[in-house]
């Protein structure tokens, strides 16, 4: 706070509420995010016994979704409030992750696949839209310490979700069944990605 524009990270940006409900949101959806990518292909090996490189490529309709909805959320966020596209969007990946938290060990792929497809649909919902907003009420002559503090928080939000839900996974896995452990901490990214709904509905109505 002291070194102010020398700052790694301006705290003094976070005044704007536009911008701090911006970060806030992303930090605990991208937590969520990192922290459901780490524990897919863990699942995938451990209940259904599938090698590193097929778990791997099961986890790759998250991004057919997503390239499906960035051509059309890309547009849409550099021409209307980044608002409705978040809160459209994070309903929509809450829904893949419900999916993810009722699957057995006995559910078809398919089910589970169109789970992941569900969440890259909303993830590109939100991360482009929320990207874009959080400069929109920023001077430009705070763009660059926007930027650097932006890619702070997705990091530092990165690593905290993986390691969160890592740790409830082995918590679960201590004293449960592998199948209880990872459906049990699928239930958490689905609380997690909830409370991001918060900071969104914080973000003004037109920017």
């Amino acid at each position: 706070m002291r070194r102010g524009e020398a700052a790694l990270i301006d705290l003094r940006l976070l005044r704007d509420r536009n911008f701090a409900a911006v970060n806030a949101m992303v930090f605990v959806y991208i937590g969520m995010l990192s922290g459901l990518t780490a524990l897919l292909p863990l699942y995938f090996q451990t209940i259904g016994g599938d090698s590193p490189l097929r778990s791997g490529a099961l986890v790759a309709p998250l991004g057919v979704g997503a390239i499906v909805t960035t051509v059309i959320t890309g547009r849409l966020g550099d021409t209307y409030s980044p608002r409705p596209l978040i809160l459209a969007g994070l309903p929509v990946a809450l829904l893949g992750i419900l999916g993810l938290a009722e699957i057995s060990p006995g559910t078809a792929d398919i089910l589970t696949l169109s789970a992941i497809f569900v969440i890259g649909l909303g993830h590109c919902m939100i991360m482009p839209a929320a990207l874009g907003a959080t400069y929109r009420t920023l001077p430009r002559a705070h763009i660059a310490s926007a930027t650097t503090a932006t890619n702070v928080g997705i990091r530092a939000g990165s690593s905290f979700g993986v390691a969160a839900v890592l740790i409830l996974l082995q918590r679960d896995l201590d004293h449960r069944s592998p199948a209880y452990a990872f459906a049990h901490t699928y239930w958490w990214t689905l609380a997690i990605a909830t409370a991001a709904i918060v900071p969104a509905l914080l973000l003004p109505r037109r920017v």
